[in-house]
Order: C-alpha cells, then sequence, then structure tokens
C-alpha cells in the first residue's frame, strides 16, 4: 500500500514538472492608446505574462526606464516594445487649436493628419483658397462643440518644432484651420 501512494506521489510531481509549461515573465502592455514623448512611468501600462523566450524584446517591471519616454503611438492591447523607447525629450510640442469644421470621425487619440489654413476671401472679390501648414501633425484629442458647451471646435494636436510657427501664423490671422485624414507622403 506504502509503495502504491509512493509511485502516485511521484507520479504526480513529475506529471506537474513536465506539463506546467515554459516559464515566463511580466511585460507591459497597454491599457490605452498611448502617444509619442509620453513618459514610461505616467503610461497607461498594465503588465502580462509572456513566456520568457519571447518576452525579451518587450519592456516589463524589470527593466530601468528612468525618464524614458514612447517614440511612438502604441495602440490599447499592444506591448511595449524595447524599441519604442528614447531617453531624450520627443520633439514636438501640443497645441491646443480653433476647427473650422469637425475633424472626421476616423480621427481619434493617436492618428495622424494634414492641418490646412482656409484663407478668408479677400478684398476685391478673390476667391478664399487653402494651404497645406502642417502635413504630420499627430491627434491628441478633439473636442466637438458640444462636448466643450462651446460654440468652438477645437483639436489638440502634437506638432513638430519648425511647424510651431507656422500654425501660431495662422491662429495670429482671421483665417480658420481644418483637420484632414492622413498625412502627406
Amino acid at each position: 500500500m506504502a509503495g502504491g501512494i509512493l509511485l502516485i506521489t511521484f507520479s504526480a510531481i513529475v506529471g506537474g514538472y513536465l506539463f506546467q509549461g515554459p516559464p515566463t515573465t511580466p511585460v507591459y502592455q497597454a491599457g490605452d492608446t498611448i502617444l509619442p514623448g509620453t513618459a514610461i512611468k505616467s503610461a497607461d501600462l498594465r503588465t502580462v505574462d509572456m513566456p520568457a523566450d519571447v518576452a525579451a524584446v518587450y519592456l516589463g517591471p524589470r527593466d530601468e526606464v528612468g525618464e524614458a519616454q514612447l517614440t511612438q503611438v502604441i495602440t490599447e492591447g499592444q506591448f511595449v516594445a524595447r524599441s519604442f523607447i528614447e531617453h531624450e525629450k520627443a520633439e514636438g510640442n501640443v497645441l491646443v487649436v480653433p476647427l473650422l469644421s469637425p475633424a472626421p470621425a476616423s480621427l481619434g487619440k493617436g492618428s495622424h493628419a494634414q492641418l490646412w489654413r482656409v484663407r478668408q476671401s479677400e478684398p476685391g472679390g478673390k476667391e478664399a483658397k487653402a494651404e497645406l501648414v502642417a502635413g504630420d501633425v499627430l491627434i491628441v484629442s478633439v473636442a466637438s462643440a458640444d462636448a466643450m458647451m462651446m460654440d468652438q471646435i477645437t483639436a489638440e494636436i502634437r506638432v513638430q518644432d519648425h511647424q510651431i510657427s507656422p500654425v501660431l501664423a495662422v491662429l495670429g490671422s482671421q483665417d480658420g484651420l481644418v483637420l484632414v485624414e492622413g498625412q502627406t507622403p
């Protein structure tokens, strides 16, 4: 009887060891869309266990990130690859701009868009015209007039440093701004 119990116990231990699966390591996964320039420590991240051999390319709580920031858009559920971080400040700044018309519904947090200037009609009967101000802006958020309880539609956008001056020039004029889906090649 004792031999049977010993055999069953030994079989359970060996079977548990053989079927336990590969060792796992915790890695970061985005809980929401995260924009470039966001500090790792303030990002909406959760930890998920992943097989250790696969987890080597992903960032996790075991990594010392210091002041590291993300360099690209990470969508909800995406794992944070080590190549997505840098230790320098991301280029560009966030601006809030008024819009002449609602942004396309497809433009949400993390989308890339074009920012166009719509010139008012000029004295002397010249027609209004449009020109590209920034060929690639990153959408931080878009607020409709209803959401803000205002009569103005606004967008919060990240623009590159060299695009700030042209955008501010439009804001200082009577002209308006419009967001268009996509980026210029």
